[in-house]
């Protein structure tokens, strides 16, 4: 289980942290299998801010929660660099609070809200059965929605970077 916050955000860090998210990090619907049912995976909503800046970091790991990990190793000219993770349902509660401030991953950012809303709509009603078919069908859209976007994103960077 992840580290619990120890401090309360105000407003004003809510703000701040889209800034981050917006600038350092990312918003995605990551997909994983089980050995069990490779056939039929499961997804997840997953935060993660890299920076060269461990404070920056672990400060919002006081107000969110989550993990602060070493990301890369010092090599060369290259700096250090950490991340900061979170998933599913603490990624939920940081993604409601920044919302009203994010401004470049809005679209992302409602995909995984999204995705949570139908995982806690249906969390723990079948019993040890698997979650019906449309349940399922309803995640891997938003997942498929979701990566049909970030390709989107891509190719206008790229285009604005010529």
């Amino acid at each position: 289980m992840a580290p619990e916050p120890t401090t309360k955000p105000s407003e004003t860090d809510c703000a701040y942290a889209a800034g981050i998210l917006d600038g350092e990090g990312c918003v995605h619907i990551a997909k994983n299998t089980l050995k069990i049912r490779p056939d039929r995976p499961y997804f997840q909503a997953h935060v993660v801010v890299v920076n060269t800046d461990r404070p920056l970091l672990e400060w919002l790991r006081e107000r969110w929660g989550g993990y602060v990990l070493l990301a890369h190793v010092a090599k060369g000219r290259a700096r250090r660099s950490w991340q900061w993770r979170l998933q599913d349902v603490p990624a939920g509660v940081f993604l409601r609070q920044v919302r009203p401030y994010v401004f470049l991953k809005l679209q992302l950012l409602d995909l995984a809200l999204e995705l949570l809303e139908v995982k806690a709509a249906h969390r723990n009603r079948y019993g040890r059965k698997f979650m019906p078919e449309w349940v399922y069908e309803k995640q891997r859209s938003l997942f498929v929605a979701h990566r049909a976007l970030m390709a989107e994103r891509r190719v206008v960077e790229v285009v604005e970077a010529l």
